[in-house]
Parts: structure tokens; C-alpha cells; sequence
């Protein structure tokens, strides 16, 4: 597969989960029978939030420091970008999958109130969590992908993804929540990217074009802030797709 960017994931944070074994919304964030920490409520118009049912973005994320993860990024990035090849698939390719049916390290499995939604995943603490999911790409084009998400404010609201084990670790700002008002909810939103940089800036490429070369490819999501959650992922070529609303 042919990356437009570039930082390495230590192969440790990927062999620990080797070793164990699709922009509208509406919704909560989650609410599970045995989770009493995140109360039901009847209203979709309001989340279920912990604590605050006031959101507010933040206007610059707080980097993280000395954690798993960050130590995991090399820190010479290849800022080259390359173009996308011509496509040579003949026709549309989908792929569509639940987070929850990923294989899972280190994420929280929980379930939503809203029956549209299900399970969904999420980072119980800050850098932590792996998810993996094998696709077997029948024909090499420039791939979008989407991604359910939810976050809980602006310090609350990223993920770290790369594309096969030593691909280039890129952070992905859901909803790009820097500097906006948009309020708490399930949204689709196109998987972005943007340099781990400490900076609250917006994405280098929305959405990110993903050139994948024909053959088996694993996409993994790692966790960078927690309380942010996704529930389900499309990935296509086709640039134009857009997914219905949820719910």
C-alpha cells in the first residue's frame, strides 16, 4: 500500500493485540445496563454524559505527554505527499463493519440507549486501546473512509489510526473540534489526518485519501483521547458517498 504520509507505530503496541487472538447525527453517547456511572435519559435532544450535560469545544487540545503512544512516534515525519494513481477498479467497493466486531485491546466495549447506534468503542484513559480490522482490498484505487463517532468536548474528541503494521501513524480529530460549536452527538464524520503535533490546527488532508494497492491490508485505530467513540466504519472509493443520518 502506497501512504501519503509518514511516522512509524513501535511494532509493541501491535503485537500486543496480535497476541490477543458507515455528516449528520443524532444521539447519546452511550448508556449500558451494568454502567451506572452514565445515567439513561429518554430526551435525544440531551446526551448521557458522566457529569456535565454542558459541552463546550476548547479552543486548543491538550497535547499529550510521555505516554505509550506518543513515545511509540518516531519523530522524523516524512511530510512528502504523493498523488493518488489512476484508478484501476472498475466499479464501487464498500466495505462496512461495527467497531465492536474488531479485534480489541485495551478499548471499552460499551452500549448505547439509542437502539440505532448498539455497541460501540471508546478509550477508558488517555493513549490507550488497539483495535485491528483485516480487509482484503480486491483492486488497488484512493479509498475514503467513515467513521460513527462521538466525543465529549474538545480535550475529548481524537484517535490515532495507520494502515498495516509499520505504516504511518496519523491522528484523526473528529468533527475537527478545534475552535467550533458543534455540539455532542453521533455524527459520521470523514476519517481526516493530521500531525501528531501537540497543536489544536486543522487536518492536512478531509478526507484523507487513502491509496490502497490491491491485496489483504489491516487497518488499525489506536486511542489518543478517551471518551471518544466510534461505533461503525465505511471505507469506499467511491469520493462522492455520503451515509444516510443515523437513527
Amino acid at each position: 500500500m502506497t501512504q501519503r504520509m509518514g511516522t512509524c507505530i513501535a511494532s509493541a503496541a501491535l503485537a500486543a493485540l496480535a497476541a490477543c487472538g458507515g455528516t449528520v447525527g443524532i444521539g447519546d453517547p452511550d448508556d449500558s445496563a451494568t454502567d451506572t456511572s452514565v445515567p439513561d435519559v429518554s430526551d435525544d435532544s440531551m446526551p448521557d454524559v458522566v457529569e456535565d450535560t454542558s459541552f463546550s469545544d476548547v479552543a486548543e487540545d491538550t497535547p499529550e505527554s510521555d505516554t505509550a503512544i506518543d513515545t511509540a512516534i518516531d519523530t522524523a515525519i516524512d511530510t512528502t505527499v504523493d498523488a493518488p494513481p489512476d484508478s484501476t477498479c472498475s466499479g464501487v467497493v464498500s466495505f462496512e463493519w461495527e467497531a465492536e466486531d474488531m479485534a480489541l485491546t485495551g478499548f471499552d466495549v460499551r452500549t448505547s440507549s439509542r437502539l440505532y447506534i448498539g455497541e460501540f468503542i471508546e478509550s477508558p484513559s488517555d493513549d490507550s486501546g488497539v483495535a485491528a480490522w483485516t480487509l482484503d482490498i480486491p483492486c488497488t484505487d484512493t479509498y475514503v473512509m467513515w467513521g460513527l463517532v462521538w466525543w465529549s468536548d474538545g480535550a475529548e474528541d481524537s484517535f490515532y489510526y495507520t494502515w498495516d503494521t509499520g505504516g504511518d501513524v496519523l491522528q484523526w480529530d473528529v468533527m475537527q473540534q478545534c475552535g467550533t460549536t458543534i455540539p455532542s452527538n453521533w455524527y459520521w464524520d470523514q476519517v481526516s489526518w493530521k500531525w501528531d503535533d501537540g497543536s489544536c490546527g486543522t487536518p492536512v488532508e478531509d478526507p484523507a485519501l487513502m491509496v490502497l494497492t490491491a491485496g489483504t491490508h489491516v487497518f488499525y485505530l489506536m486511542g489518543r483521547e478517551s471518551m471518544t467513540a466510534v461505533a461503525e466504519f465505511i471505507l469506499t472509493n467511491d469520493l462522492a458517498f455520503t451515509p444516510p443520518p443515523p437513527g
